[in-house]
């Protein structure tokens, strides 16, 4: 598997994490601030999220907001 955000290349732009999900800085951000949430396992959709685990990277989102 070859996905960007499954390895450790990232980590150099990860700002905040929590036990399933990491915040990082966009490469190509559309403004001032933009980052992405991203889950620490892969998943092709944020359809495949748990319930709990979605719930999770909402209150993390809120945290990264509440930061940035």
């Amino acid at each position: 598997m070859n996905c960007p955000f499954c390895n450790n290349s990232i980590k150099h732009a990860v700002f905040l994490e929590s036990a399933n999900f990491r915040a990082v800085y966009n490469i190509a951000p559309i403004f001032p601030g933009h980052s992405l949430v991203i889950p620490k396992k892969h998943i092709t959709s944020v359809r495949n999220l748990t319930d709990e685990e979605f719930m999770e990277m909402m209150h993390f989102t809120r945290q990264v907001t509440e930061l940035l």
